[in-house]
């Protein structure tokens, strides 16, 4: 009984974590500071069903086609299948790179392509596309993921690839130049795509599918895709 006695008696001792004022000890709180620094809590977002993917593709490549929206819209593909980081496919965060043309190569069966010098009938009718991670913070360098041709007319990886070759490829573009970019063509400026602008095209379809999806635009952005993407393969699997 004297043992249960002191163990309980225990129970009333002083917090170690508080001073004598009655406060939390000042190094508690410097080494609590440095976890928030080191590794801030994660923000949810709500995943990027293919709905609006597939909204944003038909919009893009409709009747009134636009180069912004169809830099945008290729862009919005590519991250949404390769399941990219806002800086990896944007590069307009201070840590990471977007993918350059250089980063890019095209396959037509198992014939490698270059995608600055091949001839364009063989780039439009590529059969794959791979992304090799150069400067992009993925933690491997030079890591590569590749993506076959699917067979719906606009939503494909491999097709947004070749789109946005192309349109570079027409404008003479350097093999250094972001894929995520696209030229001005009233001014014929280079125009980088950045992550508020895809955050804005996401949010806009979302309102337009609301009915459909019941997602509220204010819960999606560019961050989205990546989760988007990760939730399509997901539910690929299980149905396979």
């Amino acid at each position: 009984m004297r043992a249960v006695g002191q163990r309980f008696a225990s129970m009333g001792t002083k917090d170690i974590r508080k001073n004598i004022s009655g406060g939390i000890d000042i190094r508690i709180q410097r080494q609590l500071k440095s976890y928030k620094k080191d590794d801030s809590p994660p923000s949810r977002v709500e995943p990027v069903p293919i709905t609006i993917i597939l909204y944003i593709l038909h919009r893009a490549y409709g009747s009134k086609r636009v180069a912004d929206s169809q830099a945008v819209a290729d862009v919005i593909t590519i991250a949404f299948f390769f399941l990219l980081r806002p800086g990896e496919y944007t590069g307009t965060t201070t840590d990471d790179a977007a993918f350059s043309l250089a980063d890019v190569t095209l396959f037509l069966q198992d014939k490698e392509l270059d995608p600055m010098t091949a001839p364009l009938q063989d780039i439009e009718a590529a059969t794959a596309v791979k992304l090799t991670f150069t400067t992009q913070k993925n933690g491997t360098r030079n890591e590569s993921i590749l993506h076959g041709r699917s067979d719906d007319a606009l939503c494909c990886p491999t097709k947004a690839v070749i789109q946005r070759n192309l349109h570079h490829r027409h404008h003479n573009s350097k093999s250094t130049t972001s894929l995520a970019s696209y030229y001005n063509p009233r001014r014929n400026w280079l125009v980088a795509v950045k992550a508020k602008d895809v955050t804005g095209v996401l949010r806009h379809a979302a309102a337009a599918n609301r009915s459909v999806t019941g997602i509220n635009p204010k819960d999606i952005s560019a961050r989205s895709l990546r989760a988007g993407g990760a939730m399509a393969l997901l539910l690929s699997l299980i149905h396979i």
